[in-house]
């Protein structure tokens, strides 16, 4: 870290985390004091000048949205869908709720660490996004799930792909918030996977330690959840194909 002053100014990084939220009531004041120390610590050394925390939390069913929401949590912004909408449209909100110039992405079970993000911000001179990739900590069936997802991306685009679906990602606002995300449910770290490189955005990949979740079980349903991912996945083909075939416009807008 001891280089990034000389790449990029810390008065130009301001950053929004973004995650999306639901019965995370046992793991989350955790997850929140730990991001917390994080971010004040990148502030205090001049790695970034200011940050806030959006969540976005899905009609948790478990008191999440009231815990969260009755304590006094510094630059912390709560929404919450009407409904359970699913993963991705929670993430989506957020993102589209934020205000900062660069966004990470990253999940509230605790199996992702926001201290390894420190060393990406030096890439940004040369890249808009930064993207995560791990060798899966996870069941056997989620692990497969996730290997079969990014073969089919990688089929799709044509393009090397470490892991299609790795949520801690570091972007410029502007590349994310101007996509059409359309994925609702456990698809969305995918899609944003998908929409990026489609889009020929610079980036780079990064590999991150993924670590079991921090309490509380998956919410993913391997059979349920993997069909419909197959089904998603079969819509960006196609849908990548009428793009290739100019009858469709790119979904990223300059």
């Amino acid at each position: 870290m001891s280089n990034f002053s000389d790449k990029v100014n810390a008065e130009d990084i301001s950053v929004s985390i973004c995650a999306p939220i639901f019965n995370e009531s046992l793991g989350i004041e955790i997850i929140l004091e730990t991001w917390q120390q994080t971010l004040r610590a990148w502030r205090n050394d001049k790695l970034i000048s200011k940050y806030e925390i959006v969540l976005c939390d899905d009609k948790s069913t478990d008191g999440t949205y009231e815990l969260i929401t009755g304590k006094a949590i510094e630059n912390l912004k709560v929404i919450r869908n009407q409904g359970i909408k699913g993963a991705g449209s929670a993430v989506s909100q957020a993102i589209r709720s934020s205000q900062y110039d660069y966004i990470i992405t990253i999940d509230t079970d605790g199996q992702f660490s926001l201290d390894e993000v420190a060393g990406w911000f030096s890439e940004l001179k040369s890249v808009d996004c930064v993207l995560g990739w791990r060798k899966k900590n996870d069941a056997f069936l989620l692990k497969l799930g996730s290997f079969a997802s990014t073969q089919l991306v990688r089929l799709i685009l044509g393009k090397e792909i470490k892991d299609a679906n790795c949520m801690l990602k570091l972007m410029k606002a502007n590349i994310i918030r101007n996509t059409d995300l359309r994925a609702v449910g456990m698809n969305y770290s995918g899609e944003m996977t998908y929409c990026i490189l489609s889009s020929s955005c610079p980036h780079i990949w990064k590999e991150v330690s993924h670590k079991p979740r921090l309490m509380g079980k998956s919410h993913s349903k391997f059979f349920t959840d993997g069909l419909k991912r197959l089904f998603f996945l079969l819509y960006l083909f196609h849908e990548e194909s009428l793009v290739k075939h100019n009858v469709l416009a790119p979904r990223r807008k300059n």
